[in-house]
C-alpha cells in the first residue's frame, strides 16, 4: 500500500505538532515554514493539563515541559494588584493528571488557543489514519472537533468580555463575587477545558 503524503503549511505549533502526529501513524509529511529562522517573539504560551496530555501522545511532552517552567502559583488581580482570588497548580495538577507548563508568561483569557491547537493536531492524524477517504477524514475530524472548540471560543470570550467590564459598580460586583468564590468552584470550572483527554487511539 502506497504511503500516503500530507504536506503542513506553517511551523507553529499546530503545524508542529500535525507533522509529528502524521509522522507517528506513518504518513510522510513536508513541512513549510515562511520563516527563515524559528525565534522569540516576545508571545507566550500557557499549556494546561489537557495539551500536555495530548503532547505525551506525541511522545514530546517531556522534552516540552523542560523547555517551559512549571506553573507554582495563579492568582486573579483587580486593576491596583489587589488579589481576588488564587489557584493551587498542584491541586490542578493532581485533579488533571498533569502540570500547566509556561513557556512564557502571558496573560490570557482561558489559555487554551496552543492547547486546543495540539488536540486538534492529535484527532487530525487519527481520522486521516482511520479513514481511507480524505474528505470523509476531514468530516469526521469537524464533527469532533467543533462542538469543543467552540465552547472554549464562547468561553473565552464570555471570560475576557467580563474582564474588560467599565462601568465601576458592575466592576465592583464582579470582583465580589470572584473574591467570594471558592478556589475548589475555580478549579472545578477548569475542568471541562484542562481536565479533557483528547481521545487517540493506538497506531494501526
Amino acid at each position: 500500500m502506497q504511503t500516503m503524503k500530507c504536506v503542513v503549511i506553517g511551523g507553529g505549533i499546530g503545524g508542529l505538532c500535525a507533522a509529528i502526529a502524521l509522522r507517528a501513524r506513518g504518513f510522510e509529511v513536508a513541512l513549510y515554514e515562511q520563516a527563515a529562522e524559528i525565534h522569540e517573539v516576545g508571545a507566550g504560551l500557557t499549556l494546561w493539563a489537557n495539551a500536555i496530555k495530548a503532547l505525551r501522545r506525541l511522545d514530546v511532552a517531556d522534552a516540552v515541559t523542560a523547555a517551559g517552567a512549571r506553573q507554582i502559583k495563579g492568582a486573579i488581580l483587580d486593576w491596583r494588584g489587589q488579589r481576588l482570588s488564587k489557584t493551587d497548580p498542584e491541586a490542578i495538577e493532581a485533579q488533571f493528571g498533569a502540570p500547566t507548563i509556561a513557556i512564557h508568561a502571558t496573560t490570557p483569557n482561558l489559555g487554551q488557543g496552543a492547547c486546543q491547537a495540539i488536540e486538534s493536531a492529535v484527532v487530525l492524524a487519527r481520522c486521516l489514519s482511520e479513514q481511507p477517504d480524505v474528505a470523509a477524514a476531514f468530516r469526521a475530524y469537524e464533527t469532533e472537533r467543533q462542538p469543543r472548540t467552540a465552547w472554549i471560543t464562547t468561553t473565552s470570550w464570555q471570560i475576557g468580555s467580563a474582564g474588560q467590564i467599565s462601568n465601576p459598580l458592575l466592576c465592583a460586583l464582579r470582583n465580589a463575587v470572584v473574591r467570594l468564590t471558592p478556589a475548589s468552584v475555580m478549579v472545578a470550572n477548569l475542568a471541562k477545558a484542562a481536565g479533557y483527554s483528547v481521545v487517540s487511539r493506538p497506531p494501526k
